[in-house]
């Protein structure tokens, strides 16, 4: 896209923000509920919020160790997403 990554990024931001989303950064994701609930650690502590939808952007193998599922494949080496 014109603008590179950081354009796209952006995009998702003001959408998001428009739709009256509440976004947290530097914070892990460290579990996520297939009913929506997405656990993350913050400099706070630990906190479960709900989400409607969820988009993760990680690899296969990651998404199913935040599942809590059994990996659908081994788990590659190296850079998995470009």
């Amino acid at each position: 896209p014109v603008g590179g990554m950081g354009a796209v990024q952006a995009a998702l931001e003001g959408a998001a923000r428009r739709a009256g989303a509440d976004l947290v950064t530097s914070a892990a994701v460290t579990a996520i509920d297939p009913d929506g609930a997405v656990t993350v650690e913050t400099d706070t502590g630990e906190q479960r919020v709900g989400a409607g939808r969820d988009a993760a952007a990680c690899s296969p193998a990651e998404l199913d160790r935040l599942l809590g599922t059994a990996p659908t494949a081994p788990a590659p080496e190296g850079a998995q997403l470009k």
